[in-house]
């Protein structure tokens, strides 16, 4: 047992990139809370994935259920959005594994939404007579 284990998630926030980017490697992606997808790091962190994020891994790494995303090297930085016209910090997040080819990503993308494809039945599969 290592008490690690029953510590809280740590979130990346902005004061995390006061100081400059933050670069990571995506270990896995799940579901959090509220709906919305998580990235965690490398580097113990975890990242909540907003629609732009996400956009911009798809564009990257193609289309899936977020398995095409593991191993990807990404970079966390402070940017800006506009919202109701304000101005205001956001973290941004930007590829730094070099993208996979337009042809992967339709590949991927058509794997994913086709579902999971039925085993292929073999010779082997037959009853044995006993």
């Amino acid at each position: 047992m290592r008490m690690s284990d029953y510590a809280a998630t740590r979130f990346v926030t902005l004061a995390d990139l006061a100081e400059g980017p933050m670069r990571a490697i995506i270990t896995a992606v799940g579901m959090g809370d509220f709906e919305r997808p998580i990235a965690v790091l490398s580097n113990g962190y975890t990242v909540s994935l907003n629609k732009t994020a996400i956009r911009v891994l798809v564009e990257a790494y193609g289309d899936g259920d977020g398995t095409n995303f593991v191993g990807k090297e990404i970079e966390l930085l402070v940017g800006e959005v506009t919202m109701k016209g304000k101005t205001t910090p956001a973290m941004r997040l930007q590829p730094i594994s070099p993208p996979v080819s337009a042809a992967t990503a339709a590949a991927t993308a058509a794997a994913a939404k086709s579902g999971p494809k039925p085993a292929a039945k073999s010779d082997m599969d037959d009853a044995l007579p006993f």
